[in-house]
């Protein structure tokens, strides 16, 4: 007796690379490529500290400095906020998922510690690239 079986070919979906994951301590961001790709990123979120974290992603308009910035309080022209996640100590935030331009951006925490110092004075800054 002779079978002949078919050999079929299918295409299965790979599911969908999770995003870096971006984490948050006292005081610094780990998880931050220096140089990042133009178009849609997206960034995980994910407080490993003790502390409340935020991570705000912001774009450095040409120009001007990321401490020109900071010290104005992030309003003004130097910088504008593009996406912001927060979370608890132990926590996960949500994800931050934005249209990523030519231009050089920080992730920032604003939060004050307990002498009210933002964190980002205490080192939790994390800058990249797009090119």
């Amino acid at each position: 007796m002779l079978s002949l079986i078919a050999a079929t070919t299918l295409a299965v979906a790979s599911p969908a690379a999770a995003p870096p994951t971006i984490v948050a301590t006292e005081y610094a961001f780990d998880g931050v490529e220096t140089e990042q790709a133009r178009g849609t990123a997206s960034f995980g979120f994910r407080n490993a500290g003790k502390e409340t974290h935020e991570a705000l992603l912001v774009k450095i308009n040409p120009g001007h400095t990321l401490k020109a910035a900071l010290d104005a309080n992030l309003e003004g022209k130097a910088a504008k906020v593009v996406a912001f996640t927060y979370a608890a100590p132990g926590k996960r935030g949500k994800t931050l998922k934005t249209k990523l331009t030519a231009g050089r951006y920080a992730f920032v925490c604003m939060i004050p510690d307990r002498k009210k110092r933002p964190h980002h004075s205490l080192g939790q800054v994390a800058r990249f690239r797009v090119k």
